[in-house]
């Protein structure tokens, strides 16, 4: 026999784990007791992550909510046109926009596991769709918790305070009041972005190679089938049965592919 080994690496290696990578695409295909594992798997993963969600989602919002009040109150008891009434507009509008952004970018992790085990899961329809939801909290929040951390989320508080220090820095001769507002402002940004939850992303990465694994090799192997007893006798008659001339075979395995040929 001779083998001839094809380089069909980045052809077919890469085609399973782009599906892989997808843990809707077997949803339908999962028997009963795998989709109430995969059910329960979700659960377990929304639960662990639900305190620390909920202390930073909500801790936050309760931070700034305060932060806007008191703001607004030195706004309205400062002078017009006074350095103290400029920061305190200023620090009102922002801790504003940074409590809009906490609400139009919500965290599931924080509101989802309570909404995901009151789901009804009567018929295979509504598990289905109960898993469905499960995966789409977990993979939003690992995907806001990735922004959250980004190069933006740094710069835009950086270029905030720069704007702000130079315009202040032009109208008023403050200095000491406008470093507290620049650096307190960089402070609390800061704050947020690196005391946020970063969970989710860890658990996204696991979870979709693990709901569909059945299909890429990742799980348990099917148990093989049992061989069939060759006929006694003489194999003369059998081999000369086999057909004349070369055979050719191709085999797709874990990242590659052989085409075997037979003489």
């Amino acid at each position: 026999m001779v083998v001839l080994s094809l380089g069909l690496l980045a052809a077919v290696g890469d085609a399973p784990r782009a599906h892989a990578q997808d843990p809707y695409s077997c949803l339908d295909e999962l028997e009963e007791a795998e989709l109430d594992a995969r059910l329960a798997m979700v659960d377990q993963r929304l639960q662990d992550h639900k305190l620390g969600a909920r202390l930073w989602w909500y801790g936050w919002q309760a931070f700034f909510g305060a932060v806007i009040g008191y703001q607004a109150f030195e706004v309205i008891r400062s002078e017009p046109g006074t350095t103290q009434r400029w920061a305190s507009i200023i620090g009102t509008v922002g801790a504003s926009l940074a409590t809009i952004q906490m609400w139009i970018l919500p965290l599931p992790a924080a509101y989802a596991p309570q909404r995901y085990r009151r789901m009804p899961t009567r018929t295979r329809g509504e598990r289905e769709a109960k898993l469905r939801y499960g995966l789409e909290s977990i993979e939003t929040s690992a995907t806001r918790e990735t922004l959250a951390r980004g190069p933006g989320a740094h710069a835009l508080p950086i270029l905030w305070s720069a704007t702000w220090a130079t315009t202040l820095s032009l109208k008023f001769d403050d200095p000491g009041r406008i470093a507290f507002l620049v650096v307190g402002g960089f402070v609390i940004t800061q704050g947020r972005i690196w005391t946020g939850p970063q969970r989710a992303i860890a658990d996204w990465d696991q979870i979709r190679w693990t709901v569909c694994e059945h299909r890429y090799g990742r799980g348990p192997r099917p148990r093989a089938r049992p061989r069939e007893a060759e006929p006694e006798g003489d194999l003369e008659p059998t081999l000369a049965r086999r057909p004349s001339g070369p055979r050719a075979r191709f085999s797709v395995f874990g990242a590659g592919a052989q085409l075997f040929v037979t003489f």
